[in-house]
């Protein structure tokens, strides 16, 4: 599985770029993401995918946008997928989810 984590660069002085940028990978990538792309922690976006080539094409396509902070997961995760309150499944896997 391979997830990722963007997080919006300067966001503080910035407006919020998360749900353009879901919409773009949504109409880009629909298919290939295990789950949605979802907005999480205010700006973040959280995207969990099985495929590599896909994962690797999502994450050019949010560095070539130039707005995010990205960071990527490589490795199994539990299934079903939990989704305790306040965190959706992809963040357990991610490295910057709980530890």
């Amino acid at each position: 599985m391979f997830v990722i984590t963007a997080d919006q660069i300067d966001s503080r002085h910035d407006r919020d770029r998360a749900g353009e940028m879901i919409a773009r990978l949504a109409a880009d990538f629909g298919p290939a993401f295990l789950l949605p792309p979802d907005q999480t922690s205010g700006d973040e976006i959280q995207a969990l995918l099985t495929d590599a080539a896909t994962a690797l094409d999502v994450v050019f396509a949010l560095h070539r946008s130039g707005h995010w902070s990205i960071g990527l997961g490589i490795g199994p995760v539990r299934v079903p997928l939990p989704t305790p309150p306040g965190r959706p499944p992809a963040r357990h896997s991610s490295p910057r989810g709980p530890p």
